[in-house]
């Protein structure tokens, strides 16, 4: 663990704070296989869950797509339902 040290931000006071860091690894995932923007998305029994948003020129999209095994496979989101064969 490292540590740096941060100054608080009131009017006229020198004080330092020692703020911990943690390592975090980042890896880059393929693209999704529907561009979106806006989208939310989760994490459900270890799978990244990408579900709705916007595609180009801002349509909206009804799909959602779960990441594993090395790739993003598509579903349809019908109302509050997700169709498909991911869970």
């Amino acid at each position: 663990m490292m540590s740096m040290t941060a100054q608080e931000a009131t009017p006229g006071n020198n004080a330092q704070v020692a703020c911990p860091l943690a390592k975090v690894d980042v890896e880059q995932l393929p693209d999704l296989n529907v561009p979106r923007t806006g989208h939310r998305t989760l994490c459900f029994e270890q799978e990244i869950i990408a579900i709705g948003g916007h595609t180009s020129g801002f349509v909206p999209t009804a799909t959602a797509e779960y990441y594993a095994n090395g790739a993003f496979t598509n579903f349809l989101v019908e109302g509050n339902c997700i169709r498909g064969n991911a869970f």
